[in-house]
């Protein structure tokens, strides 16, 4: 439901009350694009680079595709640290 008075005098309804009114979608068509990922060897390597817990924090949750906030969420009970553990 819209109220057609802001509308154009050619598109109002002849009562120029509320009205159903279909609003404009803008979709961008984008191609898909292959990720270009790290490697094991490469994100061994950038955590043994690491000097603090935090940088270890985040090249794990880089490499397993979580943000800090996705993070904070996580209850124990979520997370299967093994692959028999699913």
């Amino acid at each position: 439901m819209a109220d057609a008075r802001d509308l154009p005098v050619e598109m109002q309804a002849e009562d120029c009350g509320l009205a159903f009114r279909v609003g404009v979608q803008h979709r961008l068509q984008e191609p898909q694009r292959e990720v270009d990922q790290a490697s094991d060897e490469e994100v061994v390597a950038m955590f043994r680079a690491c000097r603090t817990a935090k940088d270890r924090l985040v090249v794990l949750l880089a490499r397993v595709r979580l943000r800090r906030g996705q993070a904070t969420g996580l209850h124990r009970s979520d997370c299967h640290l093994l692959r028999s553990a699913r």
